[in-house]
């Protein structure tokens, strides 16, 4: 399954540095989520690397996530789970460590124009990436 995480940069270096990225968090304890470790999302919508950037960052992630870089990985199983969102409850999918041997691909998040339309009083934008690796 083809799943997607936004991180920053130190993140980004211990993955290109071959690091095994551990995370036990139980985001229950503070959030209304059932997830545990890293959260990831699955887009389905379209393959169009633009179209997942801006649908999940102006649909429900924008402001909540370090948007720096999008990691997409290829997994065969991950932890099915719930978080709270500005949006409302979305599906994620959780893994407790990961490495460069599941990722497929980093993108470096460009913010470009402005959209035409606005929702609540905000301006939304449009994204894209740059592959970096």
């Amino acid at each position: 399954m083809k799943l997607y995480r936004y991180c920053g940069q130190e993140e980004v270096n211990n993955i290109l540095n071959g690091q095994i990225l551990k995370n036990n968090t139980d985001w229950s304890e503070d959030h209304d989520s059932t997830s545990k470790g890293f959260c990831f999302f699955a887009y389905n919508k379209s393959n169009d690397l633009k179209k997942i950037i801006t649908n999940s960052l102006t649909d429900w992630l924008d402001g909540i996530v370090n948007n720096e870089y999008l990691v997409e990985i290829e997994i065969d199983k991950a932890r099915k789970a719930r978080g709270f969102y500005a949006s409302g409850f979305h599906t994620e999918f959780n893994l407790t460590e990961y490495s460069i041997k599941n990722v497929k691909a980093i993108y470096k998040v460009i913010k470009l124009d402005v959209k035409d339309w606005v929702v609540k009083g905000d301006y939304y934008y449009t994204y894209t990436g740059e592959k970096i690796f």
